[in-house]
């Protein structure tokens, strides 16, 4: 009898510890495990991506850039793996700006063995030139890498150029001041903005002459020294001929005007004023002239020519 109840204990111990051992155990959740299957089923390769910002023409350092793994089978054509043959990027030029963590691409770095990232990425016929600026002519810095722009031309028209008969020898501005402005070229890239901080601090902006992308726009007070401007060889020579005889200043396209390429009138120093001259009184007639011997009919005028308009 006491055999049996030792035994009877025995599988009642036996149950008590399997149920214990069962609600100890916490439940299997099915979709983490075949996540945590399927995770290290995935193979992985290093590639190299910004750690920082790095803005348009800026010479790449050790410093720049990390290596993060990144799935094999979503390394897209371009990418920079670590261990492969385009690995070594110290010392080349971004042409395109890169985000932070953003993987680095070998098209958009160009090396001293290749030809110069600005010179590759102008398009075949055109030209990269600078001009000066100052905040008043450069927009007080709000012009960037990538706007559109029109060039203003402000000059005098010597005699000569007015009159066929004016003699070169004796060829002279109307007046000492500046008598037209006109757009000399419109619609025109900007490639590149050299700027400086205000009260007289050093350049600021990528490594190269302080020129930069897009990622100028932090700086405080910026002031625009210069700007390099995308243009055609024709376009090229009239600027620098302006820069000898008048004053240029740029003018910011609106974004939606990219693809508006109308020119507008020059202006001179008449159509500054607001007045309307066929609303000006009875001084501001013109003179009629009557051919003789039209008796007896209408006579008819001779066209009107209203003061300061050329015959």
């Amino acid at each position: 009898m006491r055999l049996l109840l030792l035994l009877v204990a025995a599988v009642v111990a036996v149950f008590a510890g399997v149920a214990a051992l069962q609600l100890s155990t916490p439940p299997t959740n099915p979709t983490a495990t075949a996540a945590a299957t399927s995770s290290q089923n995935v193979t992985t390769v290093d590639v190299l991506v910004a750690r920082e910002p790095i803005p348009v023409g800026a010479v790449i350092t050790p410093a720049m850039f990390d290596k993060q793994p990144w799935p094999e089978n979503l390394v897209l054509e371009g990418f920079i793996v670590s261990s492969g043959p385009n690995a070594n990027i110290v010392g080349k030029v971004t042409r395109s700006a890169f985000q932070a963590r953003e993987p680095l691409i070998i098209s958009k770095l160009s090396g001293g063995e290749e030809s110069g990232f600005l010179a590759a990425s102008l398009p075949a016929g055109s030209r990269a030139i600078t001009i000066a600026t100052d905040a008043v002519s450069g927009v007080a810095g709000f012009v960037f890498a990538g706007d559109r722009v029109d060039i203003l031309f402000t000059h005098n028209i010597p005699q000569d150029l007015k009159s066929p008969q004016g003699d070169s020898a004796t060829a002279q501005a109307t007046s000492d001041k500046p008598s037209f402005a006109e757009v000399l070229a419109s619609n025109i890239p900007v490639l590149a903005i050299n700027i400086r901080e205000a009260a007289g601090t050093p350049d600021s902006g990528a490594a190269g002459g302080g020129f930069a992308g897009a990622a100028t726009g932090a700086l405080s007070s910026p002031v625009p020294s210069s700007m390099t401007l995308q243009v055609s060889d024709v376009q090229a020579e009239k600027i620098r001929l302006a820069e000898k005889v008048g004053t240029l200043s740029i003018a910011l396209r609106s974004i939606e005007d990219r693809d508006n390429n109308a020119i507008t009138q020059p202006a001179d120093l008449l159509s500054l004023t607001q007045l309307d001259m066929d609303d000006a009184g009875p001084q501001a007639e013109g003179v009629k002239v009557i051919r003789g011997g039209n008796s007896g009919a209408a006579p008819a005028p001779m066209p009107q020519y209203r003061p300061g308009e050329q015959r």
